[in-house]
């Protein structure tokens, strides 16, 4: 869900914590609980006026620790807010349709001038393989959220649950 907010036309917007995995529930007060910065018992300055019921240390993972995590959650935010932050085609570019419809893949292609980036989510439990035919302009992968995304030939290998960015 984040890489599709992270490539959409928009200002996307993250909620405190869920860069981290926070849960939280119904009523208010449970929704946004303090932040988990460490593990219990590890940082002096942990807010104490409130007692996290949803998340705490036994059930996300504390930044302290996602930080050195190049596989964490933390790390996926940072890694999309930094390619976005840093395509001016993501940030302010125009939105077309693919050509193709596959169920299991969300796509899209972001245009700004002559440059276009064309997008593709696998939202499924299996890998897809997205066929390229009339779109070999996207020759090159600019950036990906997973391990195991494949160009070759006319085709794209998706893993599941993963996101691909294709220049041309």
């Amino acid at each position: 869900a984040a890489s599709i907010l992270f490539s959409l036309p928009g200002t996307p917007y993250v909620y405190y914590g869920e860069e981290i995995g926070m849960k939280g529930m119904k009523p208010d007060e449970y929704i946004r609980e303090p932040f988990i910065w460490d593990e219990d018992g590890n940082d002096p300055a942990q807010t104490s006026w409130e007692t996290p019921k949803y998340s705490t240390s036994k059930t996300v993972v504390p930044l302290n620790i996602q930080k050195s995590d190049p596989k964490s959650l933390y790390s996926f935010y940072r890694k999309w807010i930094g390619y976005r932050n840093s395509n001016k085609i993501l940030t302010l570019g125009d939105l077309a349709t693919t050509p193709f419809y596959i169920p299991e893949v969300v796509s899209m292609i972001r245009a700004l001038g002559i440059e276009k980036r064309m997008v593709l989510h696998n939202v499924s439990e299996i890998e897809i393989t997205v066929p390229l035919d009339g779109l070999e302009e996207f020759d090159s992968v600019d950036m990906s959220s997973g391990d195991g995304v494949n160009i070759s030939g006319k085709k794209v290998k998706l893993p599941p649950f993963s996101s691909v960015v294709l220049k041309n």
